[in-house]
């Protein structure tokens, strides 16, 4: 598959706002562009391209794709070099279980802090995902449901290492939700967690949130098997 052109607004705004190292400006970027669905599994990234791009030496690239590697973005294949990683059926349930474990801590770190003015966020965002029509729209208003309800808990490490894991699965994720009942099943999880954190009960908001990363792991499971088996066909 052809890679798409690189976005140069977003690299402009990357450099900008992020004053860091080049490796950290280009793995930020690629790893924007894996999360948002424009770099796909088993996508060759170029070194020479990402290089050129940035107008620097192939090192920092070099040094940013181990970074991605580190994170399960990337992986290094013996003939293609750099490209974007497929998790596994096996490895994407993984990722399911880490993240259980640490957003039921976030949510139930999060929970003395929720106000009214939080919950009324919150909602809007869960009502702007079952209204959306496209995947990619609810995994956006999704991601953004989740970042809201644990900014509370003052957590940013945590925080950071949720975003890491849910980038790693989200392609499969954004097909999953193309199915509205995917998306409306994931809305009234939600909705249970609120009520859950509504009445400060920090034990059913934890079982709330596992039920919902149990749901979403099997569909993001089942796109990506599904994903698997039309690459078969075409092969």
């Amino acid at each position: 598959m052809a890679a798409e052109p690189w976005n140069c607004l977003l690299v402009c705004e990357i450099a900008y706002h992020r004053p860091v190292r080049a490796a950290e400006q280009i793995a930020d970027l690629v790893r924007t562009r894996i999360e948002r669905g424009l770099m796909v599994p088993g996508q060759r990234i170029s070194q020479r391209e990402v290089a050129d791009l940035f107008s620097t030496s192939t090192t920092p690239v070099r040094e940013a794709f181990q970074v991605l590697v580190a994170q399960g973005f990337v992986r290094i294949d013996r003939n293609r070099g750099a490209v974007v990683a497929c998790p596994s059926p096996e490895q994407i349930r993984e990722i399911y279980e880490i993240r259980k474990a640490l957003e039921s801590l976030a949510v139930i770190e999060a929970i003395p802090n929720l106000g009214q003015a939080d919950f009324d966020h919150l909602q809007l965002l869960n009502q702007q995902m079952r209204e959306a029509h496209i995947g990619a729209e609810r995994v956006e208003f999704n991601r953004q449901f989740h970042a809201r309800l644990y900014r509370p808990a003052g957590m940013l490490k945590l925080v950071e290492l949720i975003d890491q894991l849910r980038g790693a699965v989200s392609y499969y994720v954004e097909r999953a939700y193309q199915a509205t009942e995917v998306a409306d099943r994931a809305a009234a999880d939600h909705e249970a967690i609120l009520v859950a954190c509504r009445r400060g009960d920090r034990l059913a908001a934890a079982a709330a949130m596992a039920e919902h990363l149990e749901q979403s792991a099997v569909a993001a499971v089942a796109s990506a098997e599904r994903l698997d088996r039309l690459a078969e066909v075409a092969l």
